[in-house]
């Protein structure tokens, strides 16, 4: 009896790893062989000033005094008709020099005091509300402490010509080479970018929003507000819209740029936030979209369930682990053919992960330095999963006001 309990167990850790391990290889293959063509028939736009989208660009920040104004910079470069945008910086309770700085940079900010309303979906609520009396077409949210590609408005506008109301700026790393920690943050964005969501702009499925580089259309954000008291706002309203048959759209060819965490402590609050946040979305959504999916025949949302699944990368790794320890437990045990079959299922998606991990590492760029930084590894990514285990075992609500971190 023991021993079918444990042959079972087996099995029901086998089919979800095979499962997210076959969607990661189906779409890297589509990212590998597809990524090069699509930059290489990236054609530049002719802009016309009175035929383009105007843009509300909003920029939240609470005490963002150190970055705001490299943010600005970067914005006020951008390669569109100056007329045709409008910098909005929402200074949400901050009690540094943030709107100070902002103005100096002559671009327009807006103060918001409310100590019970606290956070950045709050922030976007109460400004989109203000901003929807002025003939706005896009509202553009970038963070107080990213860059711009000089392209990305002339990238959305050709998009938008297309016909698409919701779009997502390529979404990077500008410090790959800060540490270990920040390096591997890069590498995990990068297979994120390239070989996860680009594949999925390439079969025509929806993506998610990051949080910054996110544009959406008026007309989508009068029918739809942005979710409030959410950690992760991005994510919910990512699953408003695509549970209300709204395709979001990716803009390969322009990126936003941040720091990505490069200590201890940096990593130990942004990923807590995100993963406690993005957690709760995923145990309430999850299986109602795979419902709704499957009984609406209904793709997008089909494929936007199963990425729930998939996307617990963290999870995966430690399957796995788990998966390769019983199954050779079970196979030096008693060595029935499920213990021997899980072993091998085990073994290869230890190097399917790892054969994953590095694609990444080519992609990102091989240096001696980089090279060394790769020794840290093991211990960085064993910490990964343990903020990933202890996110997921919390049963403390993450609050959804602003949780900086720390630079």
């Amino acid at each position: 009896m023991l021993v079918f309990i444990l042959d079972l167990v087996l099995i029901c850790l086998c089919l979800p790893l095979v499962a997210a391990s076959t969607y990661y290889l189906v779409l890297a293959f589509v990212g590998i062989s597809s990524r090069k063509r699509l930059y290489l028939q990236r054609k530049p736009r002719v802009i016309v000033a009175s035929t383009t989208p105007s843009f509300a660009i909003l920029v939240p920040a609470h005490n963002e005094e150190e970055s705001i104004q490299k943010t600005l910079r970067s914005l006020l470069a951008l390669d569109y008709p100056k007329d045709r945008y409008s910098i909005v910086v929402i200074a949400d309770n901050c009690t540094d020099l943030t709107v100070k700085k902002a103005r100096e940079m002559n671009v327009r900010c807006l103060e918001r005091i409310d100590e019970k309303n606290r956070g950045k979906d709050w922030a976007l609520d109460w400004s989109v509300k203000l901003l929807m009396t002025e003939p706005f077409d896009i509202f553009l949210v970038v963070d107080a402490d990213c860059e711009i590609d000089s392209s990305a408005l002339r990238e959305i506008a050709e998009v938008h010509d297309q016909g698409c109301s919701v779009f997502q700026l390529d979404n990077s790393a500008s410090n790959p080479d800060d540490g270990t920690i920040s390096y591997l943050a890069c590498i995990a964005n990068r297979l994120e970018n390239n070989y996860f969501f680009l594949p999925k702009h390439v079969l025509g499925l929806s993506q998610f929003l990051r949080g910054t580089g996110m544009a959406i259309h008026r007309e989508i954000l009068q029918g739809y507000p942005f979710p409030l008291n959410e950690e992760s706002e991005d994510l919910a309203y990512s699953l408003l819209l695509i549970r209300n048959g709204i395709q979001i759209r990716l803009i390969p060819q322009a990126s936003v740029r941040s720091d990505f965490p490069k200590t201890l402590a940096q990593l130990r609050i942004q990923r807590t936030r995100w993963l406690r946040g993005g957690d709760r979305l995923q145990k309430v959504s999850r299986f109602q979209m795979l419902k709704d999916g499957i009984l609406g025949n209904n793709l997008m949302m089909l494929d936007a369930a199963w990425t729930l699944f998939a996307q617990a990368r963290v999870q995966m790794v430690i399957l796995t682990v788990v998966l390769l320890l019983l199954s050779t437990f079970a196979f030096y045990s008693w060595g029935s053919w499920i213990s021997f079959a899980s072993l091998m299922t085990a073994i290869c998606m230890f190097f399917l992960q790892s054969a994953f991990f590095l694609l990444g590492v080519w992609d990102v760029g091989i240096t001696g330095h980089r090279l060394r930084l790769l020794f840290l590894a093991p211990a960085i990514a064993f910490y990964w999963c343990f903020l990933g285990v202890r996110a997921k075992l919390s049963k403390k609500n993450g609050s959804h006001a602003w949780i900086r971190t720390p630079r």
